[in-house]
């Protein structure tokens, strides 16, 4: 694979972990990027690497979990049986060992940003200031209140829009349709006076 090329890890839901799409090889946290297997989309589970993952993960020169090779050596020539992989159990909170080869590069979706709530005025010592305080939250409650029933009609709106331009290409079909069937019936009919 080329060097350029960019490498985009996702989260693998209902396991717990991060995986690269492009080629299904499943790795073992978010916090540490090795190798542990491959994911079937099929059966939705993680399956042990075979000799092309294995590949894989060279030509992509991704870092493979050590402790595979481990179980893997002391059978040389046999295929190892496969055992189903033990439930991962959360991993405690630690500092993360420090990998020496360049890790890969991790696509993240931007937390969607939360707006600041405003912050209470505060209480004025003077009764008048009070009062005037009072005022414009009401008025800043009533525009807050006008501002989001705005909002939702705009919304609303532009489903509207949405929803009568779809009308529009229904209407369309339906005619194109209609004038399809009107030549079936009259070719039917030219066929059935010939017979």
């Amino acid at each position: 694979m080329s060097s350029c090329k960019k490498i985009i890890l996702k989260k693998l839901k209902g396991h717990n972990t991060i995986w690269h799409p492009e080629t299904g090889l499943v790795f073992k946290s978010k916090a540490e990027k090795v190798v542990i297997g491959i994911f079937n989309e099929v059966n939705d589970s993680v399956d042990d690497l075979t000799d092309e993952s294995i590949d894989l993960c060279e030509s992509w020169k991704f870092k493979i979990d050590e402790s595979l090779f481990e179980e893997v050596e002391p059978e040389p020539e046999s295929e190892p049986e496969q055992e189903p992989e033990p439930e991962q159990e959360p991993e405690p909170e630690q500092e993360p060992e420090p990998e020496p080869e360049p890790e890969p590069e991790c696509e993240q979706e931007p937390e969607p940003e939360q707006e600041p709530e405003p912050e209470p005025e505060p209480e004025s010592e003077h009764q008048e200031e009070s009062c005037s305080s009072k005022d414009n939250l009401v008025n800043l409650s009533d525009f807050i209140n006008m501002f989001r029933h705005q909002v939702s009609m705009e919304k609303i709106q532009d489903e509207w829009d949405v929803l009568n331009k779809h009308n529009e290409k229904l209407c369309i079909e339906i005619q194109q349709v209609t004038l399809e069937r009107d030549e079936l019936l009259a070719k039917l009919n030219a066929l059935k006076s010939i017979l």
